[in-house]
């Protein structure tokens, strides 16, 4: 979801992956899974990232990985709204 850019920078990429995340919300629906859970699992990803990189990790990589993981979050609980009212 995060990668090196031809300039240099790291930068989410989240299109390409809409249709995943509409099914991702559906299974989390299913779970119980709330906005809370997103926001810890997020923090704990980036954390795991950020130790197993070790001095390869950047604050570009972070703020990358960062939006990635709320833009993901974003499309699943917008996805879930949407199945909601459906």
């Amino acid at each position: 979801m995060v990668r090196r850019q031809p300039d240099g920078e790291y930068r989410a990429c989240t299109t390409r992956y809409e249709e995943r995340f509409s099914q991702l919300a559906s299974d989390h629906a299913d779970r119980n899974l709330q906005p809370a859970d997103y926001r810890i699992f997020g923090e704990v990803l980036v954390e795991s990232l950020r130790y197993f990189e070790g001095p390869r990790w950047t604050k570009e990589k972070q703020a990358a990985w960062e939006s990635a993981i709320e833009r993901a979050a974003t499309l699943i609980s917008t996805a879930e709204s949407d199945g909601a009212t459906a």
